[in-house]
C-alpha cells in the first residue's frame, strides 16, 4: 500500500469550557487533521494541535516539519511498514512529537482500515471492551470547580483529574470537590510541576482524611526525578509520572530511580502510538502499570487512546484520561462511543473515525 500523499486540513475549534492549569490556560484546539492517502485511495488520519507551553509546538512548527521533513520521507513508502518508518522519521526529526504522533495516528488507521479491522485488533487483540473515563477539573475557584464536576457528574462521569496550582486554596478546592462526588469516584490530583517536594508531602498529608484522592500526578519539576522519588516514598496515594516522560530513556529512568507508581501515556506526547507501546512494554516488564492520560482535541485522540487503553495489557483497568473531546464544540470526526463515564472500544475498522465531508482543503 503505497503512500500517495500527505495532507494538512487547518482546523480551529472552541472549547465550550477552557482549561487552567499551573502551567497556563488553554480555551480551543488548534491544529491539523492529518491524513495519509494510498494509491488505492485508501485514507488514514491522524490529529495534531499547538500547545507552545507544554508540547513547544505551535501551529507552525506542526506544518512545517510535516510539509518539510515527515511528507516527503513519507511519500512512495509502503504504509505497513509503520515500525521502519516511525524509526526513519526519527533519525531525520528532533523533538516535535506531536506532528510525529498525528503521522503515526494516519499510518495506524489506515493499515487497520486496509485489514477491514478495528485498531486494537491490529495492535494484538483486546484486553477489554471499555474503560471508566477520568474527566479534567480545570484550575479555578473551589466553586468553580465545583460546579464543572457536578455537571459532568450529571452526564455520568465519576472520576475526575483535578488540576491544582501550589495555592493555599488547593486544600479548599479538593475537599470542595470531594464532597460532591460518589463514594465510589476517585481524584488524581494534577499539579503540573507547581510543588515542590516538600511542599507536597505537607498537602497530600494534609488530605490523609479524603479517601476519595487515590493519584498525585507529577507534582514536581520534570527533572526532578529524585524529588519525584521522594514524593513516592513519603505519601501513602500513588504517584504517577507525566511530563518528565516522553521518550523510552526517560521511562528507563524514572524506573530506575523507583520515582513513580504509575507512568502515564499520551500518544501526542510520546511521537505516536508506535513509541508509546514500547514504553508501555518496558513499564510492564518493570512492574509499574500505565494510565492512559488526557489530551483536549478531536476525538480522533480519544479514539485511539481507547483502543490503547483496550489493547494493551498493562494499562490499569481502574480508569484512563479519555472524553475531553466532548470540550469542543465542534469536531472534524465523529465515532467516540461515551455512556454514563464509560469510552467503549469502536469496532469499525481503522481507528473507528468518519470525518466530516465540510474539510478545508
Amino acid at each position: 500500500m503505497i503512500i500517495r500523499s500527505v495532507k494538512l486540513h487547518r482546523v480551529d475549534r472552541r472549547m465550550t469550557r477552557g482549561v487552567a492549569t499551573s502551567l497556563g490556560s488553554s480555551g480551543g484546539a488548534a491544529g491539523f487533521l492529518v491524513q495519509i492517502e494510498a494509491v488505492d485511495g485508501r485514507v488514514g488520519s491522524g490529529w495534531a494541535h499547538e500547545n507552545p507551553y507544554i508540547a513547544g509546538e505551535t501551529v507552525g512548527s506542526i506544518q512545517s516539519v510535516i510539509n518539510e521533513v515527515i511528507a516527503p520521507y513519507l511519500v512512495g513508502k509502503n504504509a505497513y511498514d509503520i515500525a521502519v518508518l516511525m524509526e526513519g522519521i526519527e533519525k531525520r526529526l528532533v523533538f516535535n512529537y506531536r506532528a510525529k504522533a498525528a503521522v503515526d495516528m494516519a499510518l495506524h488507521d489506515i493499515v487497520s482500515r486496509a485489514a477491514g479491522v478495528p485498531l486494537y485488533r491490529h495492535l494484538g487483540g483486546a484486553t477489554r471492551r471499555s474503560v471508566s473515563c477520568i474527566r479534567m477539573v480545570g484550575l479555578d475557584t473551589p466553586d468553580e470547580m465545583v460546579a464543572e464536576t457536578v455537571q459532568m457528574m450529571a452526564q455520568g462521569f465519576r472520576h475526575f483529574k483535578l488540576k491544582i496550582d501550589g495555592a493555599k486554596d488547593d486544600v479548599d478546592r479538593v475537599r470542595a470537590v470531594a464532597a460532591v462526588m460518589e463514594a465510589e469516584g476517585r481524584i488524581v490530583l494534577d499539579a503540573n510541576q507547581a510543588y515542590t517536594p516538600k511542599q507536597i508531602i505537607q498537602l497530600v498529608n494534609s488530605l490523609h482524611d479524603c479517601p476519595a484522592v487515590a493519584i498525585l500526578e507529577q507534582p514536581v519539576a520534570v527533572h526532578d526525578i529524585e524529588g519525584l522519588a521522594l514524593v513516592r516514598r513519603s505519601v501513602d496515594v500513588l504517584v504517577e509520572a507525566d511530563e518528565s516522560i516522553r521518550t523510552i530513556g526517560d521511562a528507563y529512568r524514572i524506573l530506575e530511580k523507583n520515582a513513580a507508581d504509575i507512568i502515564s501515556l499520551k500518544v501526542a506526547k510520546m511521537g505516536g502510538l508506535y513509541w508509546t507501546r514500547k514504553i508501555a512494554d518496558l513499564c510492564q516488564s518493570a512492574g509499574i502499570p500505565n494510565i492512559v492520560g488526557a489530551n483536549v482535541g478531536s476525538c480522533i485522540i480519544d479514539l485511539v487512546h481507547t483502543h490503547l487503553a483496550c489493547s494493551h495489557p498493562n494499562v490499569t483497568s481502574f480508569a484512563c484520561e479519555i472524553g475531553e473531546s466532548q470540550r469542543l464544540v465542534s469536531d472534524v470526526a465523529t465515532g467516540m462511543d461515551i455512556r454514563e463515564g464509560t469510552a467503549y472500544v469502536s469496532d469499525e475498522p481503522g481507528i473507528g473515525a468518519t470525518i466530516r465531508e465540510d474539510l478545508p482543503v
